[in-house]
């Protein structure tokens, strides 16, 4: 590109006229009216290749924020009447911006709760006061909410609003399932030594029976003793939001 200019023009009738038009060679003219007497001509304004800088912008635009949905590693399943942690560790920093629970076989009267924990003792003992609620939990966003029971199978969004902060990498963040706690009373995997009262639970294998009589070593598939309950079985994923650089 040539050197091209923007002047102003003393015309003899205009007075000062400044042209807001590129060009190379200076005008002979007034702009106003070919037939003025142009008295003097001034360049005000100069360009050259020197002074033009081309800046490549993307054809798209480029996100400040990406979003994805991560699952915790496996079905968990949970007795009636027990009580189970479901822990997802944190691989990245990221915002928590809020999850699901999909839930089989769920009870009516079952609950969670759902918390940031420090399962692995990251945070040094000198800031623990300060950066936790209450040291291994971080954070307890959910302190109790009633599952509710929708058949076979059921969807429960977690609500993650008062989490307002991003999650270190290696952090856990905690859904704990309580399974109908106030109908059973679990007392873990079946004992033959063990009396059981009406109303206990246990597990035998991969399935929960509920005491229909009360009895010492009589075995689970007796079902004069024992019905057989489904476990609760949960799956938990988040949605989790990362800040591009």
């Amino acid at each position: 590109m040539d050197t091209i200019y923007q002047y102003r023009i003393s015309c003899a009738t205009c007075g000062d006229v400044e042209e807001s038009v590129w060009r190379s060679e200076a005008p002979t003219e007034c702009p106003n009216d070919s037939g003025h007497t142009v008295n003097d001509v001034v360049v005000v304004s100069k360009m050259s290749d020197m002074d033009v800088h081309v800046i490549e912008q993307p054809p798209f635009a480029k996100p400040d924020y990406r979003t994805k949905i991560s699952k915790t590693t496996s079905v968990i399943k949970v007795a009636p009447g027990e009580t189970k942690d479901i822990d997802y560790q944190m691989a990245e920093e990221r915002y928590v911006s809020g999850g699901h629970i999909v839930v089989k076989n769920g009870h009516f009267g079952d609950h969670i709760k759902a918390s940031v924990q420090d399962a692995d003792s990251l945070i040094p003992e000198l800031y623990r006061a300060a950066l936790c609620e209450d040291w291994p939990t971080v954070a307890e966003y959910i302190e109790g909410a009633w599952i509710h029971y929708g058949g076979e199978y059921s969807n429960h969004g977690i609500d993650t609003y008062p989490l307002n902060a991003k999650i270190t990498v290696g952090l856990y963040l905690r859904v704990t399932y309580s399974a109908a706690p106030h109908l059973y009373d679990f007392k873990g995997a079946w004992d033959v030594a063990t009396a059981y009262a009406v109303g206990d639970t246990v597990t035998s294998g991969d399935k929960a029976y509920h005491c229909i009589q009360a009895n010492t070593g009589e075995v689970v598939s007796n079902a004069s003793y024992w019905e057989e309950k489904p476990f609760t079985e949960v799956l938990v994923y988040y949605r989790l939001t990362k800040k591009l650089d």
